[in-house]
C-alpha cells in the first residue's frame, strides 16, 4: 500500500530487520540513491538519522522511514530533531514486540528455541511521537493503515512528521527465505 500511495520519487530509509526485507521487496525503487539502507551491516537505528539527512538535503521530496520496533528504540530521541526542524518525515513502525529477524531465524533454524528476542516494557510509540510534537496513529488493519498513511503524507507536505505504529503478529515471516543451514552449519531445519 505504501508504495502505491507514496510519490514515485520518495526517499525510503530503513533500519535492519524484517521491515527492511519487506520494504525492499515491495517498493518500486526507480531512482539512484532512493533507498537509504545500511545494507548487511546490521545497523539498528540507522534509518531515522538517514531520513533526517535526506529531508534536510531535499526538503521538497517525500521521505519515508520504515523501521521495526527494536530498531526504532535505538534512535527514537531523534524525533526531537525532526520535530524541531519541521521535517515532514513519515515513520512506519512494524511493531511485533520482538526482534523479528532474529526470532525468524530462531524459528526456522533453531527449532523455535527463542532467546533474547522479546521486547518488553517499551513505550507507547504513538504517545512518544505526540510528546515530541509529531502526529501519530496506531493501526492494526490494512484499511486503517491506508487511511493513516494518506493522512501522514498530507501532514508531511505541510512540514509535520508522523509516526504510524503498525501492530503485526510476532510470528510473521519474511518469505521466501533461503535456508541452507543443514549443509552449511549442520543444523536440522524442519
Amino acid at each position: 500500500e505504501a508504495c502505491r500511495l507514496a510519490p514515485r520519487d520518495a526517499f525510503v530509509s530503513t533500519d535492519v530487520g524484517q521491515h527492511q526485507m519487506w520494504t525492499i521487496r515491495h517498493f518500486d525503487f526507480s531512482f539512484p540513491g532512493q533507498l537509504l539502507a545500511s545494507g548487511g551491516f546490521g545497523t539498528m537505528g540507522f534509518g531515522l538519522g538517514a531520513a533526517i539527512g535526506a529531508k534536510t538535503a531535499f526538503p521538497d521530496r517525500c521521505v519515508l522511514h520504515f523501521t521495526g520496533d527494536g530498531s526504532f528504540r535505538m534512535n527514537a530521541p531523534e524525533l526531537a530533531t525532526a520535530a524541531q526542524e519541521g521535517l515532514g518525515i513519515v515513520t512506519v513502525i512494524f511493531d511485533n514486540g520482538v526482534l523479528g529477524m532474529v526470532r525468524q531465524w530462531q524459528t526456522l533454524a533453531c527449532g523455535k528455541r527463542y532467546a533474547a528476542t522479546t521486547l518488553s516494557g517499551g513505550p507507547d510509540y504513538a504517545k512518544l511521537a505526540e510528546a515530541y510534537g509529531l502526529a501519530a496513529a496506531r493501526v492494526s488493519t490494512a484499511g486503517a493503515f491506508r487511511a493513516a498513511f494518506a493522512k501522514a503524507l498530507d501532514a508531511a507536505r505541510g512540514g509535520k512528521g508522523t509516526v504510524i505504529d503498525c501492530k503485526i503478529g510476532r510470528d510473521e515471516l519474511v518469505r521466501p527465505t533461503i535456508l541452507d543451514w543443514k549443509r552449511k552449519y549442520g543444523i536440522i531445519v524442519k
